[in-house]
């Protein structure tokens, strides 16, 4: 389950949010396997766990003991394979 993130811990994000890849800027090629399509998607956004969603930065976290974000989106495009 993603945890709500403190505000000292935005500031570090906030503080480097020219460097964080933009949600709308990546592409998801729906033309390829779900694999592929994961590696690329990981590959464009760079930090999937600190990215910009519009002008807000966004950052992620999850409980201890839940599979990581990796984990997740692997299970999540392997649910649209079938």
């Amino acid at each position: 389950m993603a945890q709500r993130t403190q505000p000292h811990d935005m500031a570090a994000v906030t503080a480097a949010q020219q460097s964080l890849t933009r949600l709308k800027d990546v592409r998801v090629d729906t033309a390829l396997p779900a694999e592929e399509r994961l590696r690329d998607y990981l590959n464009q956004i760079r930090d999937p766990y600190c990215f910009l969603c519009g002008t807000t930065p966004v950052r992620i976290r999850f409980a201890s003991g839940e599979p990581d974000l990796r984990e997740k989106l692997k299970m999540y495009f392997l649910r649209l394979e079938r």
